[in-house]
């Protein structure tokens, strides 16, 4: 029981602050105990503040969500809300995909069919089925690395290629440099004069045909090449693809291939539409947005050096500087515009390949894994993972 009336004037302002009137508390006072409890239900439909619509309201077609997931890719974390909602799974779309190993935030949107606000959000969080009470939701971490909120019904989805934009916090650990003066020249250099914009290695992809091979024929003005390696079908991908590569390759039946091929396939279609490769351009040198950064020390490998959204949302206190610890960390804040890579600015940063093959391996033989697990220099509460990279999207 909150025998305070501050504190539970404070809590009724954290409910509506994050849940926007979706949720609404009230004090019931407790019986035996001085005091009273708080409890948290969902709002009433069409009360002052709900973003429910009223039962005479028919509500918009789509429910957009923030997905916070923690090392899984993005198709993987859609495959389990598709699973979890009993939805297909080309029922939800993103403006852009987050790479598995991190921390991160983005947009989500749900054709939602039959589905409300309170089914997506009480499905998703294991509340539904009972696995969890709603408070148990909005105070514990998401289970199996995902986490839902946000909640709101649009009248439009998202698609690939409405990104604006990404927000990074990367953490580079066991840094080796003759002093602090390396560190600052080489940022601002980065901050002032920007970065060769490379494609990273991951964007030619690890498909049967890969994405380069067909940027090749395009480069040669073989056209019929670059059509046909477009088009060929693919082993492992999805039925529905499949279907469709097949109804243009086999019987040459364009509309039919068209009304198979998903939205997502966008080179694909656009190749059956007009029977042209649409192609976007770039600039060679790209100039952060925003960016700043910090040394820290650390001594666990597995100690968190940075907070995560989803660490905000549970009231988690930030990991707290130290000038203790065996080695140094680059913690980098940056934000990036469209078509713009996290890989290549710290590429120019580290001067280091940074592949996920060579980055693992630096990883495997850094001198702090011999510290791993050793709670050493209190950094925070460890209420956190020690994953490099907390990465949220703008859309």
């Amino acid at each position: 029981a909150i025998t305070s009336k501050e504190k539970r004037t404070e809590m009724h302002q954290v409910v509506r602050e994050l849940f926007g009137g979706r949720l609404e508390s009230q004090a019931v006072q407790s019986i035996g105990a001085e005091g009273s409890r708080i409890v948290i239900q969902w709002a009433r439909q069409g009360g002052r503040g709900s973003r429910f619509p009223s039962k005479q309201e028919k509500p918009p077609p789509y429910i957009h969500f923030t997905l916070h997931k923690t090392n899984r890719d993005t198709q993987d974390a859609l495959s389990k809300l598709a699973q979890v909602l009993n939805v297909p799974v080309k029922s939800l779309a993103v403006a852009g995909t987050k790479d598995k190993r991190g921390i991160t935030t983005q947009r989500v949107s749900l054709k939602r069919q039959h589905l409300t606000l309170k089914d997506v959000w009480s499905s998703v969080n294991g509340v539904k089925n009972r696995r969890r009470t709603a408070a148990q939701a909005i105070s514990e971490r998401g289970e199996r690395g995902i986490r839902i909120g946000d909640l709101e019904y649009k009248t439009f989805y998202l698609e690939l290629g409405m990104l604006g934009g990404n927000e990074f916090v990367i953490t580079l650990r066991n840094v080796k440099v003759d002093s602090s003066d390396t560190i600052d020249r080489a940022m601002e250099s980065i901050k002032e004069n920007g970065f060769i914009n490379y494609y990273g290695m991951q964007r030619f992809g690890t498909a049967a045909i890969p994405t380069h091979a067909i940027g090749l024929a395009i480069l040669k003005s073989d056209w019929e090449l670059a059509v046909s390696l477009l088009l060929r079908p693919r082993p492992g991908e999805h039925p529905d693809c499949e279907a469709g590569r097949r109804a243009w390759l086999e019987e040459g039946n364009m509309r039919r291939a068209l009304e198979l091929i998903p939205r997502r396939c966008v080179a694909e279609r656009c190749i059956l539409e007009d029977y042209t490769l649409l192609g976007s351009y770039r600039s060679i040198l790209h100039l952060p947005k925003r960016l700043s950064w910090k040394v820290l020390h650390y001594t666990d490998p597995d100690v968190a050096l940075a907070q995560s959204d989803e660490d905000k949302i549970l009231g988690f206190d930030p990991p707290e500087a130290s000038t203790e610890g065996r080695f140094l960390a680059l913690q980098v804040d940056l934000q990036l515009g469209t078509a713009a890579y996290a890989t290549m600015a710290l590429r120019e940063i580290t001067k280091a390949d940074t592949g996920s093959q060579a980055q693992s391996q630096l990883t495997q033989t850094s001198e702090d894994q011999a510290f791993k697990g050793s709670g050493v220099l209190e950094v925070g509460a460890g209420n956190g993972d020690a994953n490099a990279m907390v990465e949220r999207n703008m859309t």
